[in-house]
């Protein structure tokens, strides 16, 4: 965002309080909850859903628009986009995470404002404060495809194992941190991207109801720290052509809705959104799967006064014929 004086700056704030914020704006009601879409269909103005509740009962709904926000084995995308499902990428590693309460014992690094992270050009520990009294630690090293799905498989007390087997001899505080980490704080996951949507393939169905955001449209890996915050200017974005679409469009003043050709319109403002996403989103991925790979290798610890992505982008010059 950016700041007073015309320059930029970065808002920190802890996700569970983000999602908080936000539920307490959406009327009771309004959010069903342990319900899964398993397929929709689109009927002239409309969306037709078909949701799975409790007991596998079935619920059906309609609405004027369907954004799917679920996720990178996104449900929606699936549908919407059923050429696009066999093209996830692995990124050769896994990450393991885990929350942990402030350990016992000095450590100006666990001040509950500090973010630091260790490396030794395999392996990676990145640790933030989650809260005032938690750390939030985040683990990765690279794996073979197969074994970075089993060790996720094998759950929680396999991947603490691991953790400590493979940092429990660095420096403090980290050994303190993964030994307070409840068995129950910890998961892992093996890291996919997929190459980015164009804006021409989510065009094809020019009239369509159904859009994208998040992972569901553009799942990219975490080392960049950009997949929540791409996912929020998605949000942002499609609010905006959606209200344009809805009320008098670009300038106006108003905020009595246009009811005169409003159904025709927001078809346009999902393809509009979706330009506009596409091509925001598409460095932050690219940046995002070099860092997959930068980070878990010599260039992460190269000496000099230069950042880690500076670092690989000098190797990767050096490596030129």
């Amino acid at each position: 965002m950016k700041g007073g004086r015309g320059g930029k700056h970065n808002v920190h704030i802890a996700r569970q309080s983000l999602r908080k914020m936000l539920m307490e704006q959406v009327p009771d009601g309004h959010v069903r909850w342990a319900h899964r879409m398993t397929s929709y269909s689109e009927t002239g103005g409309g969306v037709d859903l078909v949701l799975e509740g409790p007991g596998g009962t079935t619920v059906r709904e309609s609405c004027d628009v369907l954004v799917g926000a679920d996720g990178i084995w996104s449900t929606v995308r699936r549908v919407r986009l059923p050429s696009a499902q066999d093209d996830r990428r692995y990124l050769g590693c896994i990450v393991v995470l885990g929350i942990a309460p402030h350990p016992p014992g000095p450590g100006a690094l666990l001040d509950g404002e500090t973010v630091f992270q260790t490396a030794d050009g395999t392996t990676r520990l990145y640790a933030m404060p989650f809260d005032r009294a938690r750390v939030m630690w985040q683990l990765s090293f690279p794996l073979p495809e197969d074994d970075a799905r089993a060790l996720s498989a094998a759950g929680p007390a396999a991947l603490r194992r691991e953790a400590g087997r493979r940092c429990g001899g660095w420096h403090c505080p980290i050994p303190a941190l993964l030994a307070a980490t409840p068995e129950e704080d910890v998961s892992g996951y093996p890291v996919y991207d997929r190459p980015v949507l164009t804006a021409p393939a989510m065009a094809e169905e020019a009239a369509s109801r159904t859009t994208l955001m998040g992972d569901a449209a553009h799942p990219m890996s975490p080392f960049k720290g950009q997949g929540a915050n791409q996912a929020l200017l998605d949000a942002v974005e499609l609010a905006r052509c959606l209200y344009e679409a809805v009320y008098h469009g670009p300038g106006q003043k108003s905020d009595k809705m246009d009811h005169n050709g409003r159904e025709d319109r927001i078809p346009a403002a999902l393809r509009k959104y979706e330009r506009t996403m596409v091509e925001r989103s598409r460095p932050k991925v690219e940046a995002s799967s070099k860092a997959a790979q930068f980070l878990h290798s010599e260039v992460a610890v190269a000496e000099g006064n230069v950042t880690r992505g500076g670092a690989a982008a000098i190797a990767e010059e050096l490596e030129k014929p």
